[in-house]
């Protein structure tokens, strides 16, 4: 990619046979096979003609490359006229998600001890590790990104957690003298279970997109489990400062998860617990105010006896 930066085109034809047939992928999840190929052409170019932009020091290629492919796909959609619903509500009768002082401060302590000791790995755990935990993808994205069967990048991750059994012994000791002196303790069990949770190979990871109107890089990951209580919402590329509340519908019923505002890098993270959040969800939308800026409904399921078109 430094290649492709200083207008190096075969350096791009590089990139280009390594990670194509991955960005399709991700477009056929979602797309038909003409706008597909469409999307494909579009993010390598945007790569070249962007490449001035591309900065090592604020995230690797792969992480660049995931981004700007989910912002082809979703303008696209949105191209289409794919939209979502919310309602209005009161922020302020929510429960907050945003951390206190000392939670942010223990939150803080708990990634730098995790991301040295990921450094630690070797290559092949240390990259597959990154990707699940730091870059937020599953282990079909990441086992596709480094062009690895399924059940070897499974095992480096799991290989890679297991090297990382001491490091991660002394932040449990750490956390127990923090539960000790403080009555965080269930904040940090929830911490553990929805860590538990973003990590398990059978969990179901649902993309909201930017709604009409809003900025493309906008999005938001719902992670949720079959049985579980619990559910893992992170937010990104939103205005900071600003109050965004979540919402599911499941079972018939609407749920309110909470609010969170993003942090300076327009980040936030939601956990949240509520006995409803067992069952799968058919919609997942985020809303500032009256509006509706992140959405996911889950498809209509196709009816055998619908007449096909050819």
């Amino acid at each position: 990619m430094l290649a492709v930066a200083e207008g190096r085109a075969e350096a791009l034809r590089v990139l280009y046979g390594r990670h194509a047939r991955w960005v399709f992928a991700q477009a056929s999840r979602r797309l038909d096979r003409g706008a597909a190929e469409e999307v494909v052409q579009e993010v390598f170019l945007g790569i070249f003609r962007g490449r001035e932009g591309f900065d090592p020091a604020r995230g690797s290629f792969l992480a660049w490359l995931s981004g700007t492919t989910r912002r082809r796909i979703a303008n696209e959609l949105r191209r289409r006229s794919r939209k979502g619903g919310g309602e209005d509500v009161d922020l302020d009768s929510l429960p907050t998600g945003d951390p206190g002082p000392d939670e942010a401060a223990w939150r803080a302590y708990r990634s730098d001890v995790v991301a040295r000791a990921v450094e630690a790995l070797p290559e092949g755990q240390r990259r597959a590790l990154r990707l699940a935990f730091f870059e937020d993808l599953s282990h079909e994205e990441i086992a596709s990104m480094l062009h690895l069967p399924l059940g070897t990048a499974k095992t480096r991750i799991r290989s890679g957690l297991k090297k990382l059994g001491p490091a991660l012994a002394a932040l449990a000791l750490a956390a127990a003298l923090v539960w000790l002196a403080s009555d965080e303790h269930r904040a940090r069990g929830r911490d553990e279970r929805a860590l538990a949770l973003v990590t398990a190979s059978d969990a179901e990871r649902l993309r909201l997109d930017a709604a009409p109107g809003v900025p493309a890089a906008s999005h938001a990951n719902y992670r949720h489990q079959a049985s579980a209580p619990l559910a893992v919402i992170t937010l990104s590329s939103l205005e900071p400062g600003q109050r965004y509340a979540v919402w599911a519908q499941i079972g018939g019923r609407t749920v309110a998860l909470g609010t969170a505002a993003p942090d300076a890098g327009g980040k936030a993270l939601l956990i949240a617990e509520d006995p409803a959040l067992a069952g799968a969800p058919d919609a997942v939308w985020v809303t500032r105010g009256p509006a509706t800026v992140l959405a996911w409904h889950r498809p209509e399921p196709v009816s055998p006896l619908a007449p096909v078109e050819r």
